[in-house]
């Protein structure tokens, strides 16, 4: 019962921390998780020690984890940074040890030589989780991501390999750098070639479960999580290293994966139901996984420094100087090899070398903070021995692991609150703009979705959506107006359709009420656009499309106030009129930029003032009466401009009378949404131009709600 208990409370931590983290904007999720586990030691009396075991630990989280990791990596990006992944993954750590272990003896003489590599050893690695979750709110280059990540895989091996030596050392008194040499070259390479072997054969035996007609995503999804466990355990019984067993293996089967070539359309569409449940599963694991490991670390770093802080002490003082020494010279060494390293290496674009300088100085500080250690650093420390070979107590065991501690909580605030500070400047402008690459790259996910989730009832409304979202992939790869200039404009035309109803409601032109009301509508979108409240309260506000039903379906159902149905579109109309006069003047200006802008949010515009003449002409029909709306105006359909900004279109028939025509038009938003927050958990994207296409799906939502 009492593991149940504690299982329970990580999985309500994981769920705590990710509603924080939503209004915690400034802070990365792991810090979040951290604090959490911190209140849970200080708030919570737990019935059993959560103190896992080091082999433990690795085996359950630290492998699937890497395994996920290695196959969302790109595999080219990694073969180009090669050179620095390595130089990173096994020069750097080696250095590290180095110097932190003659840093730590000098300074605490009462610690050995070789206790004080053990602790080097111990920091050397980079925590991957933290790594990756830094690219999801911090704007690096795809070189600096590759190397991070490249790195962050690989160079466990390298620093369980010198802790293990060292240890050794501190215990026996003995040392061999022959052995320790051969060691290494058995359990790198080993562990690489037995994680490879392992993938071929799992490579096989899934093609062949294939075709024998065993297409159970169940069955597949099942094998992927039992594979990195399964290597990992064959890896450590071969005594080579696991984490790089399981890292090749990841990295096998996805370029393994990219050489597939579907033979049928069955085959075909097994390959992508497998890859949405694979890739649904594994989100789901990882990111439980991933908060219990940062909550855990935070009951452990409090569990060890708490009892320490207590005490009223000079030494203490001492002690955390001491922390600030070691991450001043930890971080010191990571940042020469790294700049050393991209002076010494040829730009992939450039194709020449960088030129010691402000930016090439800036970047090299970000690439170095952006590796803070983390949890395997504190599940390596938490094996140091507690006594050694001749039965004493291991000298300062209890110091070197508050060090460890200490230095992985102020790496990770260094790369929270200090890497944003440093990268800003160089990423302002373009964390302010929408890429066109990641424009293309969620609109053909959401046609693929839009295709797979086709029937025989929706066909024709499908193919119609799916034509608005082929457009959209032209106009992406034209867009060439600021997003800031667009908002802007957005706001004046808001302004200018806010002054027009209050004008209309003080001169009785309409009804107090219903003026009221589009009113108060304008003044939230306004509200929206000026970011002054949160996209939570935005998207209750949103009014959803998924539950909307056809303009028909509308007007049947209100045939009782139809007279005020009538009123209610003639005042919208009256409303996007005005926009459409005051964007008419805007377009005639000097500015270039601005007539861009305006002429894009003026088709915009005209498309939903044909849109409501169409809701219009449709209701009068039903009542039998002729109106002199045009014909040629229809529903309207969702596409987005060639500045990127969505827009509505008036198709050239009625598609109302389409089967399913407005749910898949809504779903095409879902799918978008999706598609946004995938790219922005992956890291592809920044907070910030994730909340920027998120507010324009958003105040599309609001333009059409009624």
């Amino acid at each position: 019962m009492e593991y149940l208990v504690i299982a329970l409370l990580y999985i309500g931590a994981v769920l705590v921390s990710s509603v924080l983290d939503q209004f915690l904007r400034g802070v990365s999720l792991p810090l979040v998780q951290m604090a959490v586990g911190v209140a849970i030691y200080f708030f919570v009396e737990l019935p059993i020690d959560v103190t896992i075991n080091s082999e433990l630990f690795l085996v359950m989280f630290i492998a699937p984890l890497l395994f996920d990791e290695s196959r969302n990596i790109s595999n080219r990006i990694l073969w180009e940074n090669r050179n620095t992944v390595l130089s990173l993954a096994i020069g750097l750590v080696v250095v590290s040890v180095l110097v932190v272990g003659f840093v730590l003896h000098w300074l605490v003489p009462s610690i050995s030589l070789a206790a004080a590599f053990a602790l080097g050893a111990a920091l050397g690695p980079t925590d991957a989780v933290a790594v990756a979750s830094l690219g999801k709110t911090i704007k690096l280059g795809t070189r600096q991501k590759a190397s991070l990540l490249g790195e962050a895989l690989l160079n466990d091996a390298s620093g369980i390999v010198s802790f293990q030596f060292a240890i050794a050392a501190a215990v026996t008194g003995y040392f061999s750098i022959a052995d320790a040499g051969w060691a290494f070259v058995v359990e790198f390479f080993g562990g690489i070639a037995l994680g490879l072997a392992i993938a071929v054969v799992s490579f096989f035996i899934m093609r062949r479960l294939r075709r024998a007609g065993v297409e159970s995503a169940t069955v597949h999804v099942c094998f992927e999580l039992f594979l990195p466990f399964f290597i990992y355990l064959v890896a450590t019984q071969a005594h080579v290293s696991g984490i790089l067993a399981v890292v090749a293996a990841g990295l096998f089967l996805s370029y393994a994966s990219q050489l597939l070539t579907p033979r049928s359309r069955s085959f075909s569409t097994f390959s992508t139901r497998l890859s949405i449940a694979s890739q649904n599963v594994w989100s789901l694991f990882s990111f439980v996984l991933n908060g219990v490991i940062f909550t855990n670390l935070g009951i452990v770093l409090s569990s060890t420094l708490a009892p320490a802080l207590k005490e009223n002490s000079a030494d203490l003082v001492w002690i955390v100087g001491l922390v600030f020494i070691l991450t001043a010279v930890i971080v010191g060494v990571r940042f020469i090899w790294i700049l050393c390293c991209d002076l010494l290496s040829n730009h992939p674009e450039a194709g020449k070398r960088m030129k010691l300088g402000r930016s090439a100085v800036r970047k090299a500080l970000v690439t170095t903070l952006c590796g803070p250690k983390g949890a395997v650093s504190l599940s390596i420390a938490s094996t140091i021995p507690f006594t050694v070979a001749s039965g004493a107590v291991f000298p300062q065991r209890d110091l070197l692991l508050f060090l460890v501690c200490g230095v992985i909580v102020v790496t990770l605030l260094l790369a929270n609150f200090v890497v944003p500070l440093i990268a800003h400047k160089s990423d302002e402008e373009e964390s302010d703009e929408i890429d066109p690459e990641y424009e293309i790259e969620m609109i053909e996910n959401v046609i693929s979705g839009l295709k797979r989730q086709q029937t025989p009832e929706n066909k024709q409304a499908t193919g119609r959506v799916m034509r608005m979202y082929y457009r959209r992939l032209t106009a992406a790869r034209r867009r060439s107006v600021s997003s800031r200039q667009l908002r802007y404009l957005r706001q004046e035309v808001l302004l200018h359709q806010r002054d027009f109803i209050k004008d209309a409601i003080a001169h009785d032109d309409v009804d107090k009420r219903l003026g009221t009301r589009y009113l108060k509508r304008i003044d939230r979108m306004l509200k929206l656009l000026t970011r002054k409240k949160t996209l939570l309260t935005a998207r209750r506000q949103a009014q959803p499309l998924a539950g909307s039903t056809s303009t028909m379906g509308k007007i049947q159902n209100q045939v009782a106030s139809t007279n005020e149905t009538r009123k209610r579109l003639e005042f919208k109309i009256d409303v996007e009129r005005v926009a459409v006069d005051y964007l008419e003047v805007v377009s005639h200006e000097p500015d270039e930029g601005r007539v861009q802008a305006a002429l894009a949010l003026l088709s915009e515009h005209k498309s939903l003032l044909s849109a409501l003449r169409s809701q219009l002409r449709a209701l009068d029909s039903a009542q039998g009466i002729i109106t002199d709306v045009p014909e040629g105006a229809g529903q309207h359909s969702i596409i987005r401009t060639d500045t990127g900004s969505l827009r509505l279109e008036a198709s050239e028939t009625d598609e109302s009378d389409l089967p399913g025509f407005a749910d898949v038009q809504a779903e095409g938003l879902r799918l978008e949404l999706d598609e946004i927050q995938e790219m922005y958990e992956s890291g592809k994207i920044t907070q910030a131009i994730a909340r920027e296409m998120r507010e324009e799906i958003y105040l599309l939502q609001m333009g059409l709600s009624d």
